[in-house]
């Protein structure tokens, strides 16, 4: 839109023939991002249908994956372990955000819709807390 700043005024001229909204804004006021570090691949989404998602920290993994394979054995438990960290990447933006899980847990229900039989079964969430 053509516009004339005179001062602190910013002057415009449009018709008024249907209603409409604008937005200033001053350029030099935008953030500006920042390097973190760097997250590696990983693809939640490609994955296939489970019986059994666990989220876990990082911390936990060992123990996670000791757990899902017990349960592979004896159970015949298709499984999915995924760290809080991956899922926040996937699902929120890296945000740690909860809704991020349920998202995740939404995504493999969803793609199941069809056959309640590749409908995931179980869910552990599992996180080490210090007080």
């Amino acid at each position: 839109m053509q516009a004339v700043l005179q001062g602190t005024d910013l002057k415009f001229a449009n018709s008024c023939t249907q209603l409409r909204e604008y937005v200033a804004f001053n350029s030099s006021n935008f953030l500006r991002p920042t390097a973190i570090g760097k997250i590696p691949n990983q693809d939640l989404h490609g994955l296939a249908p489970v019986d059994f998602i666990i989220v876990t920290t990082q911390a936990l993994l060992l123990q996670a994956q000791r757990l899902a394979d017990f349960h592979r054995a004896k159970n015949n438990l298709k499984y999915v372990i995924a760290t809080t960290d991956q899922v926040f990447n996937e699902f929120s933006s890296g945000v740690p955000d909860p809704s991020a899980i349920r998202d995740l847990v939404k995504m493999f229900y969803d793609r199941s819709a069809s056959s309640s039989s590749n409908r995931p079964k179980y869910l552990l969430l599992s996180w080490r807390c210090f007080l």
